[in-house]
């Protein structure tokens, strides 16, 4: 019976060391595929807000950390934060949620956001966690 015992405890430790091994080399893959295709992108706040109306705002900026100037046009705080809305020229908004710094309507800033936390809006995108300097 001891045998037994002591076989099928091996057979668990291996299965459990087999799990673990894998899922160190899926998250790897996953890390490396994430990684290897993020980039800094140069974009205004217009092909921002239009490409988020042509719903295809996920397919072209998924992967990148986009970097843009903005006119501040509005700015309301949302409980810690400040959200700044960004003059565009299309009829979509761009709003970024700031958590840094301060902004002041009718100020032009530097801004950076990752994309893939973007939240569409009903009438524009919302980007989160947009620095501004």
């Amino acid at each position: 019976m001891k045998k037994i015992f002591n076989h099928m405890w091996q057979s668990y430790t291996f299965f459990i060391i087999l799990v673990a091994v894998i899922g160190l080399f899926i998250f790897y893959l996953g890390d490396y595929f994430a990684l290897s295709r993020m980039t800094i992108v140069q974009v205004t706040p217009s092909q921002l807000s239009s490409a988020m109306d042509n719903d295809d705002f996920f397919s072209k900026f998924r992967y990148d950390t986009v970097v843009f100037d903005g006119l501040v046009t509005s700015v309301y705080k949302y409980g810690n934060t400040q959200v700044a809305g960004i003059y565009t020229n299309t009829k979509f908004k761009l709003n970024c949620q700031i958590t840094l710094n301060q902004v002041a309507v009718g100020r032009t800033y530097h801004f950076m956001s990752e994309a893939y936390r973007a939240s569409r809006q009903t009438n524009g995108v919302l980007l989160h966690n947009c620095m501004s300097f």
